[in-house]
């Protein structure tokens, strides 16, 4: 029996993908009427695959009701700044990258303390490097939080931080920025897409750990937490509420 030739379990998953685009992915987007893209970089893909004037950008919107502001907030207490991450703990996170951010401002003396909302395989590895790192009186761990209870976690931090090195979206970023956090977003999340740079948050290039840190001790004081996280719910507000949203949605299928 002749022997069976095997690609490589990676070159398997891309010779899949390639088989469908061709086979069913083009046949698919040439019957489309409408193609909605939920990032710039998900625009930009479908661009060159979809049939010209097909493609529209479409963040998705946001649940206003339930993530709102609360006028008692109070950022930069006892003089540190609040820091959140909501992801899972898995390696295109960039949970690297953050904690050698946050080790250099340790070093440099910035006062902050980290707070992780999220569960996974990685977790003993993490917890290791921040040992490691010296850090493990500065960081915590959240245990799981339904849903619901989520406006309540981010309007107890000053800043969001979702430094990944890719990611489809990101909804922790506009949930956060509509209960009036500001986020710092790396450029490989699409949820980049919200921010306004120096306006409702920051963006630094993915995998840059200087530079991510750079960004948190910019807004490391209670007048530029406040100004971005009010711009930052006005924006999400008037822009991306679900019923925003959903009048766009109907005014580009009926246009």
């Amino acid at each position: 029996m002749a022997e069976e030739k095997r690609l490589p379990p990676s070159g398997k998953k891309k010779w899949v993908a390639l088989m469908y685009e061709k086979a069913i992915g083009n046949r698919i987007l040439s019957r489309c009427r409408s193609v909605l893209a939920w990032s710039s970089d998900a625009y930009s893909f479908m661009k060159l695959r979809a049939p010209q004037g097909k493609v529209s950008l479409f963040l998705p919107g946001i649940d206003i009701s339930l993530f709102q502001t609360d006028p008692t907030m109070r950022f930069y207490q006892n003089g540190e700044i609040s820091l959140l991450v909501v992801a899972r703990l898995h390696p295109y996170k960039g949970y690297d990258v953050l904690l050698q951010a946050l080790s250099l401002l340790h070093n440099e003396g910035v006062q902050f303390r980290l707070s992780i909302v999220g569960e996974g395989d990685m977790k003993p590895g993490i917890q290791a490097e921040i040992s490691r790192c010296s850090l493990e009186h500065l960081i915590r761990f959240l245990p799981p939080i339904p849903h619901s209870e989520m406006p309540r976690v981010y309007r107890s931090h000053d800043l969001l931080i979702l430094p990944s090195h890719r990611d489809t979206i990101g909804m922790c970023v506009p949930e956060a920025m509509a209960c009036g956090i500001p986020a710092i977003v790396s450029t490989g999340a699409g949820a980049k897409d919200y921010i306004i740079p120096g306006e409702t948050g920051l963006v630094f290039p993915a995998g840059d750990a200087r530079a991510l840190a750079d960004c948190i001790k910019a807004l490391a004081n209670e007048s530029q937490l406040q100004r971005m996280g009010r711009n930052a719910a006005a924006d999400i507000r008037e822009h991306y509420s679900l019923a925003h949203q959903a009048d766009v949605l109907y005014a580009h299928l009926t246009g």
